[in-house]
């Protein structure tokens, strides 16, 4: 698909990182730093006209999910899928259409079609953006500020303090990916699960020595104790797959391990965050 280029006053080309690899339905973000200080004059307010292609001449359309968009603070944070993705790939952001509006959701090129590989995607924990899962927030949760600065983020307050997502099939080989401050200690901030359950659960969490680890069906993998900051964000993924290898990654780079363990786990139907966590941003 393809957009009529000449209809769009202004676009701009983004440029982006090197891989070591090509990649397939590559999922990227773009943020005020990435854009040009006219669009915030040019475009319209929460981003309506604005249109994502990998060529100048607005083919291949790629679907966009705008999270923010505020011309008046300067702040943009959309993301995109590229079906797929290597070094030297850029895409161009078309902007300044008076009376444009952004496709709906679940159009092709609309935001849930940026996560078509994803079950759960939250920004802000408390919407969320495939259009898959019911959204049920428990006890007190407010807003936080997130990853990249805008209010992407939420934090609780108390134990029990949660938001469950149900209504969803995960597969038998998933990954778990999450922006984590751990604040705190004895809090249990991602469960996935099986309603009606307590054994089939995969947990990440933090320790009352202070650390970050993760759990499987209550036991503690090998190795898998992996980081805690207190103050900044850090990147978490726990990967279960009887094909690729079971994996725990973290951000920074010195951790990347392999953990290793024998269990079976029926498909998962829900995910809480903040059970029984105590002001653990998540983002």
């Amino acid at each position: 698909m393809a957009i009529t280029a000449a209809n769009w006053g202004r676009r701009v080309e983004i440029t982006t990182t090197t891989t070591v690899a090509t990649l397939s339905g590559f999922t990227g973000i773009i943020t005020e730093a990435n854009l040009p200080s006219e669009i915030w004059t040019l475009a319209i307010n929460g981003g309506g006209d604005l249109r994502i292609c990998e060529n100048s001449d607005g083919s291949n359309q790629l679907p966009l999910e705008i999270v923010s968009f505020v011309t008046s603070t300067s702040k943009a944070l959309l993301w995109t899928r590229f079906g797929s993705f290597a070094t030297g790939s850029s895409l161009w952001l078309f902007y300044d259409k008076a009376g444009e509006t952004q496709p709906a959701a679940g159009a092709a090129f609309g935001s849930q079609a940026v996560w078509t590989d994803y079950t759960i995607v939250s920004h802000d924990t408390f919407t969320e953006s495939t259009g898959n899962p019911t959204v049920t927030p428990n006890g007190s949760v407010s807003a936080a500020v997130g990853i990249f600065g805008n209010a992407g983020g939420a934090g609780t307050n108390g134990s029990g303090d949660s938001v469950v997502y149900t209504n969803i099939t995960m597969p038998a080989q998933w990954t778990l990916q999450a922006w984590v401050i751990a604040d705190e200690v004895n809090g249990r901030f991602v469960t996935l699960g099986q309603v009606g359950s307590t054994s089939n659960q995969a947990n990440l969490q933090t320790s009352s020595s202070g650390v970050v680890e993760y759990f499987r069906n209550g036991n503690k993998p090998t190795t898998s104790t992996i980081y805690r900051n207190q103050t900044t964000y850090s990147f978490f993924a726990a990967r279960e797959s009887s094909a690729l290898g079971n994996l725990i990654w973290v951000d920074d780079g010195t951790l990347s391990q392999n953990i290793t363990y024998n269990s079976s786990f029926p498909t998962l139907d829900r995910a809480a965050i903040f059970v029984s966590a105590d002001d653990s941003p998540f983002g």
